[in-house]
């Protein structure tokens, strides 16, 4: 068995930086064309408390089940590179290529959204991956 350390703080870290991360790039930095082309309105909708509420702690559980993936990749790239850096950021770049960019297409493809949608969602994951990557390989 091979031993896997995850640092747990930087999961909760990583869990915590990707909310507000995706709040500011959500709403501050591209919130009005992302509520135009996703969900065809100007303002932003309220949402009843309880609905708030209830994607707040769906969020961060995914989120966390995310990060504590994600460190465990970081921890495999980080040890069979020898602690390349240049490995790890080509290994975010191919998790990112191959699993986050496809579901952000899949918008425009499937869902009829428009490809603004998927810009903002799928540069979004990008800087997610990679804020992460740099949080797990520095932080041991």
């Amino acid at each position: 068995m091979i031993p896997v350390s995850v640092n747990f703080f930087a999961v909760i870290t990583c869990s915590v930086l990707s909310l507000v991360l995706g709040f500011l790039w959500m709403t501050k930095l591209f919130g009005v064309p992302y509520r135009k082309y996703m969900y065809g309105v100007k303002d932003q909708g309220s949402a009843g408390k309880k609905q708030q509420i209830t994607s707040f702690v769906i969020y961060i559980l995914v989120s966390l089940i995310t990060a504590y993936v994600f460190g465990l990749m970081v921890f495999f790239t980080k040890s069979l590179s020898d602690g390349s850096l240049e490995v790890g950021v080509l290994a975010t770049l191919l998790v990112w290529a191959g699993f986050f960019l496809p579901f952000a297409v899949n918008k425009a493809v499937w869902q009829f959204k428009n490809w603004i949608v998927v810009a903002i969602d799928a540069s979004y994951e990008l800087v997610r991956l990679m804020m992460m990557l740099f949080i797990f390989w520095y932080w041991n």
